[in-house]
């Protein structure tokens, strides 16, 4: 994490800029509901998508990567994320000790692969990823 800003106003359009950042060289991911204090549905655009899934296991905050992976599992949910895709979220928890946070990424794997989520040609890979993941 740069810096935590607290109270910003989203701006009805593509991007908001944050008059701290302004002149900062900075990442586009933003974590809404830093720390878990409120609830919202957040869409994440691709380019966040691309960045925590390259780089969650960086997000210092065990609440935080909760938030974030818990985003993405409601998107996949939603049909806004494709599950195949897991794969590189689960790639990011590999030396995850949260036993919550990995129980939720279990329980989107499980979801994904008996609920339909995943196309029924890719799901024999899904599941050797998931199985080799697990070993």
């Amino acid at each position: 994490m740069i810096e935590k800003v607290e109270r910003v106003s989203i701006e009805s359009q593509e991007e908001t800029v944050l008059e701290k950042f302004k002149d900062k060289k900075v990442g586009k991911a933003v974590v809404l509901n830093a720390d878990d204090w409120g609830y919202g549905h957040f869409v994440l655009d691709e380019e966040s998508i691309k960045i925590f899934e390259t780089k969650l296991a960086k997000v210092q905050s065990a609440i935080d990567r909760s938030v974030d992976i818990n985003q993405i599992i409601t998107m996949m949910r939603q049909l806004e994320y494709p599950a195949v895709r897991l794969a590189k979220i689960r790639n990011q928890v590999k030396d995850e000790k949260n036993q919550t946070l990995i129980a939720a990424l279990d329980g989107a794997f499980q979801i994904a692969a008996f609920q339909g989520y995943i196309p029924s040609e890719d799901l024999p890979k899904f599941k050797q990823e998931i199985g080799d993941f697990w070993l």
